[in-house]
């Protein structure tokens, strides 16, 4: 706008002035260089305006939360002519497309040249978002026209949670025993021999008791083996709250995130097997064991955020379902903002099934220490059945809690 003000203030001079101290033709000059500018300007953009060529760069985008990323795409000049200014607007919106925000940057096309433009980008909370080149602008030498190209590069950007590495955690003693045992058999095929059986049609001959049927005579024996499942956890997510701030619910579910992905990846690393359970956004609950780091973008597409649409006692009865599994881990950690009873009884009732539980209470960071003490007042409970119970206000605190 700057450019286009002084233009007119000039030429409103040079318009004014030749009439009245002029009195012959050549007075007149700087208005007819003035028009032939103007006209020139509007050549050149003619010419240039449509010879921005865009390329996009990355089909999707992913890091982590806090973590500072860029946004680019590629801008070609394919005129001979240069372009003195390119203006670029990127759009950033949300998954639901209901919060966007636009950011812009400037560039400098030399004559088929090209050059990344793009944007810095850094994201509190995780999430997918839709982020791309929305517009651009090119204008003249003079800044009085512009040429608006309008395309539609947007991409998905994923903001997966930090996954912190922890060594002071320790996991159940059984647990850790139990990783130990089976570290052998995993080198073994993960079985053990058992027993034998007469020999059937289509059983693997590299199976066969050969010693054993050697001594039957003709009758041939097979070896059967007894499989050994790894020791495992299972960590539910319980994704209500009765929380109503958006700030508050949108740390919460940081917090949650990164606490059970950092226990999952602690885990694993440690031999043992991890499940992850909650309810997904169609309401159906999910088991995965998709926990390792680079698959967290996958996961968080299926997760709802906080809210106070679940069914408030959902994590108690999906805890009492997934623990009538045999084949389930059997180590229990719940991560819920719910300090309800019947969480409580849930995880007691577990406890008297010889399962090892814990619970983990994501706590938002800016509550004082009394308004803290009063929501895990319904978790005191638990220390008279030996279950520990922390809460956090950051994922890498997860190391504070264990199971018993």
């Amino acid at each position: 706008m700057a450019p286009r003000v002084a233009f007119a203030v000039v030429a409103g001079l040079i318009c004014i002035v030749p009439p009245l101290f002029v009195s012959d033709l050549i007075g007149y000059l700087p208005l007819l260089l003035l028009l032939c500018a103007v006209g020139a300007a509007a050549a050149y953009l003619r010419l240039v305006g449509k010879s921005v060529a865009i390329e996009q760069r990355a089909s999707h985008y992913e890091w982590m939360r806090e973590e500072q990323g860029s946004v680019t795409v590629r801008l070609t000049n394919g005129s001979a002519l240069p372009l003195v200014r390119v203006d670029a607007v990127f759009a950033v919106a949300d998954s639901d497309g209901l919060d966007v925000s636009y950011l812009a940057t400037s560039a400098v096309l030399g004559s088929h040249q090209s050059e990344e433009i793009g944007i810095d980008l850094s994201f509190d909370h995780v999430g997918i978002h839709q982020v791309g080149l929305v517009q651009v602008q090119v204008f003249d030498f003079l800044g009085l026209f512009s040429r608006t190209l309008r395309t539609t590069k947007m991409v998905t950007l994923r903001v997966v949670p930090r996954v912190y590495e922890i060594e002071r955690m320790r996991l159940s003693e059984n647990l850790s025993a139990d990783a130990k045992r089976n570290a052998k058999s995993v080198l073994s095929d993960d079985v053990d021999y058992a027993y034998v059986r007469e020999y059937e049609m289509g059983d693997p001959m590299k199976k066969v008791h050969w010693k054993l049927s050697a001594r039957n005579g003709r009758q041939l024996f097979t070896k059967l083996f007894e499989a050994h499942n790894n020791p495992g956890i299972a960590i539910l997510l319980d994704f209500y709250s009765a929380e109503k701030d958006p700030e508050t619910l949108l740390t919460g579910f940081d917090v949650m995130l990164e606490g059970a992905f950092t226990l999952a990846n602690h885990a694993q690393k440690n031999g043992v097997d991890v499940s992850l359970a909650f309810r997904d956004t169609r309401g159906e609950v999910q088991i995965t064991h998709r926990c390792t780091p680079h698959e967290l973008d996958l996961l968080i597409g299926d997760m709802p955020r906080l809210s106070d649409k679940p069914n408030p006692g959902d994590a108690a009865h999906m805890m009492t379902s997934l623990a009538s599994n045999p084949n389930l881990q059997t180590d229990f950690y719940l991560f819920t903002t719910d300090f309800s009873a019947s969480n409580v009884q849930a995880l007691e009732s577990l406890k008297r099934e010889k399962r090892g539980v814990a619970a983990v209470a994501i706590m938002p960071p800016n509550l004082t220490e009394v308004e803290r003490a009063q929501r895990l007042g319904a978790f005191k409970e638990l220390s008279t059945h030996a279950i520990p119970c922390v809460w956090i206000d950051r994922g890498d605190e997860v190391w504070k809690v264990g199971v018993q």
